[in-house]
């Protein structure tokens, strides 16, 4: 499959410069297509044989894997593959937003998602944390225990501090009491942003 057919059409100077300006580390130059219209696409193929030319091609991939109709171990073993492929803040995040698993799922894939906690890539991590923070209210383990995960995670990286910093005033929203705790045991930087983004988010009530 040749991916800039399916792109030319679809295609805005506009957004390509806006997506360059918003990602400064991009992996891949940008095509400039739009996040919906790249899901519309992955909804209507099975294919991922293409090579990766383009940011959007990262994007899409994910996006095809998230979107497959299949046992839970083989989604799996398609984000494996996935992985080394993450070099953005944007491919990590939408790809974590696209991964829907059912109640009989959700602890295999939390099993899994916790693994990639002690992860040595840095967008791995950046999943991990992102996925398990937004499913922290269907995850069957304590919110303590997610916490303390968390907090652990190797943070050698701004989008790593930036990922555990969001999660935390995340779960702050969810339970301030059993959060507190956690704040106090990661590192300066990291405390300093979360508690930036509990005050953003006490203020605007969405997380």
């Amino acid at each position: 499959m040749e991916t800039t057919k399916l792109y030319d059409n679809i295609s805005d100077d506009k957004i390509k410069a806006f997506n360059e300006k918003l990602i400064p580390n991009l992996d891949y130059p940008a095509y400039g297509v739009r996040i919906p219209e790249l899901r519309k696409i992955a909804k209507n193929t099975k294919d991922m044989d293409f090579e990766i030319k383009y940011h959007e091609d990262v994007l899409l991939r994910g996006f095809i894997i998230a979107a497959r109709k299949c046992p839970i171990e083989e989604k799996l073993e398609l984000l494996n593959t996935q992985l080394n492929l993450l070099k953005t803040w944007d491919e990590t995040d939408t790809l974590s937003a696209s991964l829907k698993f059912g109640k009989k799922e959700i602890e295999r894939a939390y099993a899994y998602f916790h693994s990639l906690l002690a992860d040595e890539r840095v967008y791995a991590r950046r999943l991990a944390v992102v996925w398990i923070m937004s499913n922290r209210n269907k995850i069957p383990s304590p919110i303590e225990s997610q916490l303390e995960a968390i907090v652990k995670v190797k943070n050698d990286d701004y989008y790593i501090a930036m990922a555990i910093a969001w999660a935390i005033s995340c779960y702050y929203i969810t339970d301030p009491d059993k959060t507190v705790p956690y704040i106090e045991k990661v590192d300066d930087e990291v405390k300093k942003m979360a508690m930036q983004k509990i005050r953003d988010s006490r203020r605007t009530r969405k997380c």
